[in-house]
């Protein structure tokens, strides 16, 4: 976990660090995802399992009762997909191609509400934001770069440093989880 950094307003880390700064003592109303199936064929596409307690997502938005609005997503840094997190003013709004199948918009009620108390963060080795943590009451939500592959025998692999966020609601369910493993597998009921 960092501290936080100098400014420097050209300083990718500045941007990203003063956006999660200004996050801290605000009171979260509402959240919507830009939610990616997890697994199965485009036509039938399973956006959530048992033994993988996350949601994954394209962007995370993050609704406060100030109007404000802090949106999370992956940026691309050559072979890196490390978070993005950015003060926006408007809702998600995503391209229509990007609402079909497997993709979905969706309220996330299960999001906990309340007060932001704390935000906390992991760096990779070159220094690109990797995870944060925030805590919001007696909740801490953990957010990860990552994504979940499917392989051709039905395994399957949560893998970090990846393009979509992964959204932990219960930080021993990100503990528990392995990474970068084909240690999964889709369900035989769920297999096409």
């Amino acid at each position: 976990m960092g501290d936080w950094p100098a400014p420097s307003a050209t300083s990718w880390t500045y941007q990203w660090t003063a956006a999660l700064r200004g996050c801290v003592g605000k009171i979260v109303a509402s959240t919507r995802v830009h939610e990616l199936a997890i697994y199965g064929p485009d036509e039938a596409p399973y956006f959530s399992d048992p033994k993988l307690p996350f949601a994954q997502a394209m962007t995370l938005e993050i609704n406060f009762t100030d109007g404000t609005i802090l949106h999370v997503l992956n940026t691309q840094d050559d072979e890196s997909f490390p978070l993005w997190p950015s003060i926006a003013s408007e809702q998600l709004s995503p391209k229509a191609e990007l609402l079909a199948l497997p993709f979905r918009l969706r309220e996330m009620n299960e999001f906990p509400k309340g007060e932001i108390s704390a935000i906390d963060w992991s760096l990779d080795d070159d220094d690109r934001l990797q995870n944060i943590q925030v805590r919001i009451g007696a909740e801490t939500v953990i957010l990860c770069a990552g994504e979940v592959y499917e392989d051709w025998d039905a395994s399957l692999t949560v893998r970090t440093d990846d393009e979509s966020v992964l959204i932990f609601l219960d930080a021993d369910a990100y503990r528990q989880t392995v990474f970068d493993r084909p240690v999964y597998a889709v369900p035989e009921a769920r297999r096409t």
